[in-house]
């Protein structure tokens, strides 16, 4: 299996960013786990040039995957959608997660918190609860997506906001760095095609560039790089020491 990360321009200023991949307690088979993989990846883009709020491009994705073979197949897919638009002090960010908690944001100020509220995974269900959430960015803030199978891998998400708090104030380049680095202490293995880490972080006097992470999205086509080494409803409770800040 695979996961998959889009970085797309929307226009007047918006850009979109996803992250997705198979739930890692999910079964089914493998190769109708990838085909939903490659049908969340073309849907993503498709739905948000009609419209590019988070949770209706989920729902757009989660349609398309019950359309196919994936509710059969019992399969459940995990994703983070960001809609990311710059305002006079910073930028504004709309997001929805599906699934496992998979945004965090490090504020320039050193908090670091989960944000989004984790909704129903996709191709499970028809009527799928998502959640859109609002929040202002400033100069200096990083935004961090990572994929269900890096969260859950690195022991949960208090875990990925530890992690992030020790970066430091540092890029978006450092923070998927240490991601990239805990995860391996953890299971002697880099991340792989299975995971993803995708950072932003607002601008202030510069940009940064880094592994699978940027600064702010600009004019040119976002590449994405290997990783080093390697060829209506009720809102859910915050658990543990998770901390939503909506």
């Amino acid at each position: 299996m695979a996961g998959f990360q889009d970085v797309a321009p929307l226009g007047r200023g918006r850009w979109g960013l996803a992250v997705g991949d198979m739930y890692p307690s999910a079964g089914g088979d493998g190769r109708i786990a990838a085909a939903q993989i490659d049908i969340a990846r073309v849907v993503t883009r498709a739905v948000a040039k009609v419209d590019f709020t988070p949770s209706v491009v989920l729902a757009g994705i989660n349609r398309a995957l019950l359309a196919g073979e994936s509710a059969q197949a019992q399969c459940a897919l995990a994703a983070a959608y960001v809609t990311i638009w710059p305002s006079l002090v910073g930028a504004w960010a709309r997001i929805c997660v599906a699934g496992p908690q998979t945004a965090f944001l490090r504020r320039s100020s050193g908090r670091t918190a989960a944000i989004g509220r984790p909704g129903t995974a996709l191709g499970v269900r028809s009527d799928p609860w998502l959640s859109d959430s609002r929040l202002l960015l400033r100069a200096g803030d990083i935004l961090t997506l990572v994929t269900a199978t890096v969260s859950e891998g690195l022991g949960g998400p208090d875990n990925v906001c530890e992690i992030l708090a020790d970066a430091g104030r540092a890029s978006a380049e450092r923070a998927t760095g240490e991601i990239a680095r805990a995860f391996h202490d953890a299971h002697g293995r880099q991340i792989g095609r299975d995971g993803m880490v995708l950072a932003v972080r607002v601008p202030g006097n510069r940009r940064d560039h880094g592994l699978h992470s940027a600064g702010w999205p600009g004019r040119a086509p976002y590449v994405g790089a290997a990783w080093p080494d390697t060829n209506p409803g009720h809102a859910r409770a915050a658990r543990g020491r998770t901390r939503y800040p909506f």
